[in-house]
């Protein structure tokens, strides 16, 4: 969970994408201006291949916003 604008804000519900979905970051922003509640709106996309994971197996976001 994160914060943003003093609302939580849990990655799943920003991150759910259909697995055969092509992406592109001014497509997806615009997506999530038009269905996501403002706040969750992400402030910068970022596409990558293949995100840091940890041990577990999980995105790394700590790795992630240092990138």
């Amino acid at each position: 969970m994160f914060i943003s604008g003093g609302f939580n804000v849990y990655p799943p519900e920003v991150e759910k994408l259909r697995p055969d979905a092509q992406a592109d970051p001014a497509g997806l922003l615009g997506w999530a201006r038009e269905n996501m509640a403002n706040y969750k709106v992400p402030r910068h996309i970022a596409i990558v291949d293949d995100p840091p994971r940890n041990a577990v197996g999980k995105v790394s976001k700590i790795d992630l916003a240092g990138s």
